[in-house]
């Protein structure tokens, strides 16, 4: 009898010690979870107040006296957000994943749930409950007015307003368009526990990098021109600023902040040889932003056949969310690079292009868009066999 009871005190203690194991198991996995959302940047913005005398926080509501400026805006990749062809290929291929909503579409009325943690790491699966504040148009209109302009209960702006003359409350703050405006995406982590090399939206970092070296330009300053021209219509025109968002998909933009010195081309006995120098005058890396897109330098013989060609660019491997210390040659602010191509000897064609994604990058396939869509020809040379180059004129771009 007392052995008996002696196995099951044994028994019991047992028992209660697993369970004390898992009690404390359940409480790691929930803190680790835990961990890991609150890590998670940038954070969805919190929701709108009602902003006095504007009836909807909705684009339309601005359109109604800002037409030129909501029109310029809603081309813009701002505007089209939600609605670009690859960000929609890539977004659903996640699963519509909510993390990309928090630059997508930031705000509090613009997430379909309230995401509150993750149930699950591997992979990542959040817990959520319907958002009963949810907009749906305003959603659809991705990077929207109040997204940059509302704080409070008002809309801010830089330049002094009649307060008589303007419908709706307005904040004047002569800091607004800092560059502390855009950072909140364009310094974008990436999931924690990635192993980048550095942030996976990584712009801000590298303008910082850019201060560093003696640049002064903020970023609204390149991206959003200064223009003179009426705020609404029939008022005197003022000074201010394009909404179009210049960027990686405007040659003109691009050509603006590359420089590139006269090709230096010599047949090598069997080998043509061109040697370009490159000039990086952005205010942050090129490329920058997401990783994949690329400088593509390439030397091809006009009687066809296999040419030769450089690229400029940081990989990443989404899937796996790492990134090797190898693979990221991008220009660094203000950098002079020499880089050469080689063909075998003859005539042919020297080219620089940009590409918003490398040719083999899963993305294209998922779109559905050849990779000669997502490229723009910003200089082209012809070369003879003896290496004398001649600039060739452009045709219009096919990235749009």
């Amino acid at each position: 009898m007392a052995a008996r009871a002696r196995t099951r005190r044994l028994v019991a203690g047992a028992l209660l010690a697993c369970l004390l194991l898992a009690a404390v198991a359940r409480g790691a996995w929930f803190a680790l979870c835990a961990y890991y959302f609150n890590a998670l940047t940038p954070k969805v913005l919190p929701p709108l107040e009602p902003v006095r005398g504007l009836g909807s926080p909705r684009a339309s509501g601005c359109a109604a006296c800002h037409g030129a400026i909501a029109e310029e805006w809603r081309r813009s990749l701002h505007g089209q957000a939600m609605s670009d062809r690859f960000f929609v290929a890539e977004y659903a291929s996640e699963g519509r994943i909510f993390a990309c909503l928090r630059c997508h579409a930031p705000l509090w009325e613009q997430q379909p749930t309230e995401v509150t943690g993750f149930a699950d790491l591997g992979p990542p699966r959040p817990r959520q409950r319907p958002n009963a504040r949810f907009d749906r148009a305003l959603h659809d209109e991705g990077v929207t007015c109040v997204v940059c302009h509302q704080r409070g209960d008002a809309l801010v702006g830089p330049l002094p307003l009649d307060p008589g003359a303007v419908p709706h409350a307005v904040t004047v703050d002569p800091s607004f368009g800092a560059n502390a405006l855009c950072a909140r995406c364009h310094a974008a982590e990436g999931f924690p526990g990635a192993e980048f090399q550095r942030a996976i939206l990584p712009t801000f970092e590298e303008h910082r990098e850019y201060r560093a070296r003696g640049g002064r330009m903020r970023c609204v300053e390149c991206h959003f021109p200064a223009e003179e021209r009426p705020l609404t219509a029939g008022t005197p025109p003022r000074a201010g600023r394009s909404h179009r968002l210049l960027g990686p998909r405007d040659r003109a933009f691009l050509q603006a902040h590359l420089a590139l010195d006269p090709p230096r081309c010599a047949a090598l006995g069997a080998r043509l040889s061109c040697v370009l120098g490159l000039t990086n005058g952005a205010g942050h890396r090129l490329p920058t932003a997401e990783p994949g897109r690329e400088l593509a330098l390439s030397l091809e013989p006009k009687g066809g056949g296999p040419g030769g060609s450089a690229h400029i660019l940081r990989r990443v491997d989404r899937a796996a969310l790492t990134e090797r210390p190898d693979q990221d040659n991008t220009l660094r602010p203000g950098e002079h690079r020499f880089v050469e191509v080689t063909a075998p000897s003859g005539p042919a064609t020297l080219s620089v292009r940009f590409c918003l994604y490398e040719e083999r990058d899963p993305v294209l396939a998922l779109a559905r868009v050849p990779y000669r869509e997502v490229c723009h020809t910003l200089a082209a040379w012809d070369v003879t066999a003896t290496g004398a180059a001649s600039p060739r004129e452009l045709g219009d771009s096919s990235l749009r």
